[in-house]
């Protein structure tokens, strides 16, 4: 295998030669996620190939085979991800910076539909018959090595699995670790102890807080800190999402009602769980918190990730359809970070598009992602969206986005997540300076 070139394709760019190379990188994402609450997913592909025998020994066409898979497998990724061949039977990949370990899935069923299509092609007298396995940091280890034992046992169980793709096994995770959690949170979501957090939005052009995101927080005992990650891992293997959803979303309501009568009229956004997709009754519900708090529903906006299309698209559309009948927002949250097509995002009812951090934070030193930004800005444009750049931690970043246009700015160079008595003060209360003028003054 010859080393990538500039000249050659961009699925061979991602592809690493050295596997040492790889589980360097791996460990370093890892340690971004940590920091940022993504999931680092790890994704093993065995390939059964029918020329197996030719592979190891060289043969000139089963090299000619190898490189037509791994462009196969690399076009099926994001220009962030990462893949080696560690033998010609099996291929690790990294998929960084994930919202849910659901994206992976569509990766995984990606690289499925286009090595079968390989297979159909007829190009080459080799059929491969693939089998891949699953394991994220931190949902199922906590560090790298452990990572690749989960992601080596979920490869072997998806060689004799019919799906073909195994995720690792549920009741190995960090939530299962910990049953009393479980009960804990349960107990919170009937007890109503759910907090929030807010973190504005401001817009681009006048500086001013015009909105902000619902984050949920909750902490063991009232003083440990518990990861929003672990949280919904729980919630949506169990049957605590639904009540947990809307509990956070009534402690949201609540607080923003207080805000709204002290004379701040900014909307709020709220990341709605894909598991909430098959609900018939969810946009009902949404819309009588709304009437009890008295809260227009044009001031909401329902953030959603490719997660809630993974398992019945149509009945999550048409879901996605009566929450816009009843006049609330949709965004796609994440945008850029999934798998699926954009014939899939235009039969969206959306209102709005979010730019995932990962670009965003890496569009000043990477070329390609300053050019995914100006598409992504421009698309949502196009479609008549607003666009909103999450992970926004720096003057030079905010000032580039604003040149291209994008319209509303989210991250730390304006305020993490902070308690709604903090948003009140710094954002919302009358006479509060406004977040542009405040982050040019701290960096004169």
């Amino acid at each position: 295998m010859s080393h990538p070139t500039s000249a050659a394709p961009a699925s061979q760019r991602r592809q690493f030669v050295d596997p040492t190379a790889f589980i360097q990188y791996l460990r370093a994402q890892c340690d971004v996620g940590a920091s940022t609450g993504r999931e680092t997913v790890c994704m093993m592909i065995e390939l059964h190939r029918s020329d197996r025998l030719s592979a190891l020994l060289a043969d000139p066409h089963s090299q000619r085979v190898q490189r037509a898979i791994l462009d196969c497998v690399g076009g099926a990724l994001r220009p962030h991800d990462r893949f080696v061949a560690v033998a010609q039977d099996e291929i690790w990949i990294v998929l960084a910076g994930l919202a849910h370990i659901d994206l992976a899935m569509l990766a995984a069923n990606r690289i499925l539909n286009d090595l079968d299509e390989f297979n159909r092609s007829g190009q080459f007298r080799t059929t491969v018959h693939p089998s891949i396995g699953l394991a994220s940091v931190p949902l199922h280890a906590p560090g790298v090595a452990r990572l690749l034992e989960a992601c080596d046992r979920a490869r072997r169980l998806a060689a004799t699995s019919e799906d073909r793709i195994v995720v690792y096994n549920a009741s190995h995770s960090i939530a299962a670790h910990d049953p009393e959690l479980e009960v804990e949170l349960r107990e919170a979501t009937r007890q109503n102890t759910i907090g929030v957090n807010f973190q504005p939005q401001i817009d681009f052009r006048t500086g001013e807080c015009v909105a902000a995101e619902t984050l949920l927080r909750y902490r063991r005992g009232g003083k440990v800190p518990v990861s929003p990650a672990v949280l919904i891992d729980i919630a949506e293997r169990t049957d605590i999402i639904h009540p947990l959803t809307m509990t956070t979303l009534a402690t949201g309501f609540r607080h923003w009602s207080e805000l709204r009568r002290a004379g701040w009229m900014g909307g709020l956004s709220f990341n709605m769980s894909g598991r909430l997709a098959g609900m018939d009754d969810f946009p009902d519900q949404v819309v009588a918190l709304l009437e009890t708090w008295d809260i227009p529903p044009s001031s909401l906006m329902l953030e959603i990730t490719e997660t809630a299309l993974v398992t019945d698209a149509d009945r999550a559309i048409a879901m996605l359809k009566r929450l816009k009948d009843a006049g609330i927002g949709l965004s796609m949250d994440d945008f850029g970070t999934g798998y699926s097509s954009l014939a899939q995002f235009r039969n969206l009812p959306l209102d709005e598009i979010k730019i995932d951090k990962l670009f965003v934070q890496g569009m000043l030193a990477n070329v390609g992602d300053a050019q995914i930004v100006r598409a992504m800005i421009d698309l949502g444009h196009n479609f008549g969206l607003k666009v909103v750049a999450e992970g926004i931690e720096d003057r030079d970043t905010f000032e580039r986005l604003r040149d291209l246009g994008c319209d509303l700015a989210q991250g730390y160079l304006f305020s993490p997540g902070v308690t709604p008595q903090d948003f009140h003060a710094r954002f919302a209360a009358p006479g509060a300076p406004n977040p542009l003028e405040v982050m040019l003054a701290a960096a004169r």
